[in-house]
């Protein structure tokens, strides 16, 4: 969702408009419209997301020359500075996009991929488990199907 996942696509927006308007007054909008800086804050990581830190140190090994890194590292200063939370992987995620020149949308797919990887993991280890561990616990309230 916009929380997470698509999030990605509001760090774009606030790191194109940081690159055309400022970083200031782009970081001030975000808390405007959002109540939070896209890309910042994660409930199991509220100390920094690790996916975010390796992310961010490989995206400064490789690119730290290149236009829009700059952007990137005020940005994530001043977010910071600002709010006292850290950046999660939907940061990161932006940055890469921003930072690669990359579709607006580049996010969504980088972390559908990650997330379907993770999901197939979950599945190999379940099958080591006794069967139907997570079954919904629930029944069926509404009416009959009419047949046809």
């Amino acid at each position: 969702g916009s929380l997470h996942g698509t999030a990605s696509r509001h760090v774009r927006t606030l790191l194109d408009r940081a690159d055309t308007g400022g970083v200031s007054a782009a970081v001030n909008e975000a808390l405007q419209v959002h109540r939070h800086v896209p890309g910042f804050g994660h409930p199991l990581y509220p100390q920094g997301d690790p996916r975010c830190t390796e992310l961010l140190r490989l995206l400064r090994e490789h690119w730290s020359g290149k236009d829009g890194m700059d952007t990137v590292e005020t940005v994530l200063s001043m977010a910071v500075d600002r709010t006292q939370v850290h950046p999660n992987v939907d940061f990161a995620l932006g940055a890469i996009g921003h930072v690669g020149e990359l579709g607006h949308d580049a996010g969504d797919a980088v972390f559908g991929v990650a997330r379907t990887a993770g999901w197939l993991a979950h599945a190999v280890e379940e099958y080591g488990e006794r069967p139907l561990r997570f079954r919904p616990r629930a029944r069926y309230a509404g009416s009959e199907p009419r047949s046809l």
